[in-house]
């Protein structure tokens, strides 16, 4: 039985094509995303802190959530609201499975109303009810 050794060959920049140089940029930048995750990952902070204060001041979630309220025609997508001001469209993880390489359908665009009924129902009930008696408590 032979063994095959894996041998690293010297190649320089100049000498590959445009495909060959695309790929060792895009490896480089897969290979530099993950070191930074798992260093991210196993630094002391929790995740949910971690989330809070590093994530979403990343420059990658600055353009994801670019693009998602693009996707969203900058509307929110359950009740069709559009930026407002005092009320802006936030966009929501539907999931966390695959943080920091989301999928479209991973992110909804939702209103600051929407978005605090999702996360904080009991709230958004208080409030509705509040807006609703408002009219007839005015003298």
């Amino acid at each position: 039985m032979t063994r095959l050794a894996a041998r690293v060959v010297p190649v320089r920049v100049s000498d590959l094509g445009a495909v060959e140089h695309y790929i060792l940029v895009a490896l480089a930048a897969m290979i530099v995303w993950r070191v930074l995750l798992l260093l991210c990952r196993r630094s002391r902070r929790s995740g949910r802190r971690w989330y809070r204060e590093d994530y979403l001041h990343s420059a990658h979630w600055r353009e994801r959530r670019e693009r998602s309220l693009a996707l969203a025609g900058y509307r929110c997508q359950r009740c069709g609201n559009p930026a407002l001001p005092g009320i802006p469209l936030d966009p929501h993880h539907k999931t966390y499975k695959r943080l920091g390489h989301e999928r479209d359908r991973d992110i909804e665009v939702l209103c600051r109303n929407c978005h605090d009924a999702e996360h904080h129902p009991l709230l958004s009930l208080v409030r509705s009810l509040l807006r609703a008696l408002r009219p007839s408590l005015r003298p």
